[in-house]
């Protein structure tokens, strides 16, 4: 126990993400302020579920929405093929009426 840091791999990517687009980490973790915070019948509405959202939709949407842009991350390489570019430029626009950047 001990011996490695659990969430320095998560940190690595956080940086991919700063590092490829700037200020695309704040727009991220705005991002999940917003799902966090929102309401079952505000996820229904933003990401359009096929069953109804609960209480618990948030965080499970929250894991792997991390899963998903770690792995974007670990695949950024070349640059100019790095779907961080893609997902940074979608987070930080954002959807007219959506849920943060993600939906």
């Amino acid at each position: 126990a001990g011996l490695t840091d659990a969430y320095g791999w998560y940190r690595v990517a956080t940086r991919t993400f700063e590092l490829q687009v700037p200020g695309c980490e704040r727009a991220v973790r705005s991002a999940f302020a917003a799902l966090l915070a929102a309401t079952p019948a505000a996820i229904d509405r933003a990401f359009n579920t096929c069953a109804p959202a609960t209480a618990s939709t948030a965080a499970q949407l929250g894991r792997r929405l991390t899963d998903v842009l770690a792995a974007m991350a670990e695949s950024s390489y070349p640059r100019d093929l790095s779907p961080v570019l893609a997902a940074c430029k979608l987070v930080m626009t954002g959807i007219p009426g959506g849920l943060g950047g993600f939906a």
